[in-house]
C-alpha cells in the first residue's frame, strides 16, 4: 500500500469517527432534552397534586359542592377548553378539589362534541387553538339556543386591547389573560361567574 493511499484510508476513518461522535452527541442531547421535559412535568403535576391535598385538608370545598355534597345539591359541571398541559392539569386540579365536575377538550370541535353530551355550568376558553379557535367556538355557541347562555370564560395569552375588545362582542362572560397566578381567585371567579356574582368587566381585568 502506498503512503498516500494509507494517508488517504487514514484521512476517511478519522472522518467517519468525528461523524460518529458528532451524532452520538447529538442523541445524546435528545435524551438529556427529554428528559428534562419529564421532569418539568412531573414537577408540575406534583405541584397539583400537593395544592389538591392541601385544600382538601383545609375542607375548602365552596363553589361545586361536590357531586351530592351541600345538603344534596349536584355538582356544577365544567368544560376546560384549552390544548396546552400544563394549563389544563393545574386548572382542573384547583376545580376539582373545589367540587366540580371537569371535562376538557383540546379544541373546539371536540368542545362542541362534549357540549351537545352533556351541557356544562360553565365553559372556560382559550383562543389559540387547533381545528376550530375559541372565537369561532364562542361565536357558534352565542348563535345556537342550546348553548347561546352558558357563561364563558376566556382564558388566553392574548392581552391586547384589542382581543379584550373581541372576546366581549363575541359574548364572553369574562377575560382572564394566562398565565393564572392566583389559583385561589380562580376558583373564585368561576364560582362567582356560575352563581351570577361576577360582575362583568369593563376594561381587562388584573390577576
Amino acid at each position: 500500500m502506498s503512503a498516500c493511499h494509507a494517508w488517504y484510508c487514514i484521512v476517511r476513518i478519522a472522518g467517519c469517527l468525528s461523524f460518529l461522535k458528532a451524532w452520538c452527541d447529538g442523541v445524546r442531547d435528545e435524551f438529556a432534552r427529554a428528559e428534562e421535559e419529564n421532569e418539568d412535568r412531573g414537577r408540575n403535576e406534583d405541584m397539583s397534586s400537593t395544592y389538591a391535598t392541601e385544600r382538601q385538608s383545609e375542607g375548602d370545598l365552596q363553589g361545586g359542592y361536590g357531586l351530592m355534597g351541600n345538603g344534596g345539591q349536584v355538582a356544577k359541571k365544567v368544560l376546560l377548553v384549552d390544548d396546552e398541559p400544563d394549563v389544563v392539569i393545574g386548572a382542573r386540579a384547583v376545580l376539582e378539589v373545589g367540587g366540580y365536575v371537569v371535562s376538557q377538550a383540546a379544541n373546539g370541535l371536540d368542545a362542541w362534541d362534549k357540549m351537545i353530551v352533556d351541557k356544562p355550568d360553565i365553559v372556560i376558553l382559550d383562543v389559540m387553538m387547533p381545528r376550530m379557535d375559541g372565537w369561532a367556538t364562542l361565536d357558534r355557541m352565542r348563535l345556537d339556543d342550546r348553548f347561546r347562555d352558558i357563561p364563558v370564560l376566556m382564558l388566553t395569552i392574548l392581552g391586547e386591547p384589542h382581543n379584550f375588545g373581541q372576546g366581549l362582542r363575541l359574548g364572553c362572560t369574562w377575560y382572564l389573560r394566562k398565565p393564572i397566578i392566583d389559583y385561589d381567585g380562580f376558583r373564585r371567579l368561576v364560582a362567582g361567574i356560575i352563581e351570577g356574582t361576577a360582575s362583568p368587566p369593563v376594561s381587562e381585568p388584573e390577576q
